[in-house]
């Protein structure tokens, strides 16, 4: 064989020109500021992400309360919020073909009521937001810590 082989069985070290380039790596310029620049905003990015988290379950009072469940049966498991938050959410105007006579009726549902309730969980826990829309839990959101 040729002298450029560089079998893993050699015991002899490797002396190709390749092997000599990536031992001679030197990144190009700027290339550490990019990266510390996307470091920076990966690491922003992961500590603000305790104020936007949501999930699919809350625990309260030994109980599990999850996406779906009605307010009735939230309170239940939960009793009642610190605080309660109702808005009303524009509702979608909606074209229906009138019967017969070839024009549409735009039917315009003026709101939809949203409930907010928050949750104290106590010293050291995230205080926790539930949105309930059409009566049934849709979201769970943590926010700041409980001092």
């Amino acid at each position: 064989m040729a002298s450029q082989d560089c079998r893993v069985s050699r015991p002899r070290p490797c002396t190709h020109n390749a092997s000599r380039a990536l031992m001679s790596y030197e990144p190009l310029p700027g290339r550490a500021a990019t990266m510390k620049t996307a470091m920076s905003l990966l690491l922003a990015a992961v500590c603000a992400a305790p104020a936007m988290a949501q999930t699919k379950s809350f625990r309260c009072n030994n109980d599990l309360v999850n996406l779906g469940d009605a307010k009735s049966s939230v309170q239940l498991k939960c009793g009642q919020p610190v605080l309660r938050d109702a808005f009303c959410k524009p509702g979608d105007a909606r074209p229906m073909p009138r019967a017969g006579s070839g024009t549409k009726v735009v039917i315009n549902n003026a709101c939809e009521t949203v409930d907010e309730w928050t949750y104290n969980p106590g010293y050291g826990q995230f205080m926790t937001t539930l949105r309930f829309e059409s009566g049934r839990l849709v979201a769970i959101t943590y926010g700041d810590r409980v001092n």
